[in-house]
């Protein structure tokens, strides 16, 4: 558009066809959805090697049956705390509220989830 306003999907100063450097609301919505997907991606793929990886030992250690939901949730708090306290920082979201958790809160979460974990291949 030649003297009028641009649209929110700008090429010039180095920006991308997705991202505006004018920050539209467009580029913020686009930056929020690629965030989620790769929110999604992360915990998929790495909640499913976490538990491929957990279920070996439980096997080289004697168990033969480990209780999966247990075993689930300790690996996602762990997850989580890896999420809120590292991974959001080099994502796509920038938008407010991006903090670690409380020191207490992340040590609480990660004993949680090492509790869970010993105790799944007992809890049948």
């Amino acid at each position: 558009m030649r003297g009028g306003k641009r649209s929110g999907l700008s090429k010039e100063k180095g920006g991308s066809l997705l991202f505006s450097s004018e920050g539209s609301e467009r580029g913020k919505v686009v930056g929020f959805l690629l965030e989620l997907v790769r929110i999604v991606v992360l915990m998929v793929l790495i909640g499913a090697a976490l538990s491929a990886l957990m279920r070996q030992i439980y096997v080289y250690l004697g168990f033969d049956a480990v209780n999966g939901w247990l075993l689930g949730v300790a690996i996602y708090l762990v997850l989580f705390v890896m999420y809120r306290n590292k991974w959001q920082f080099s994502g796509w979201y920038k938008g407010k509220g991006r903090e670690k958790l409380p020191r207490r809160f992340t040590i609480g979460l990660i004993l949680c989830s090492v509790i869970l974990a010993v105790t799944a291949p007992f809890v049948k």
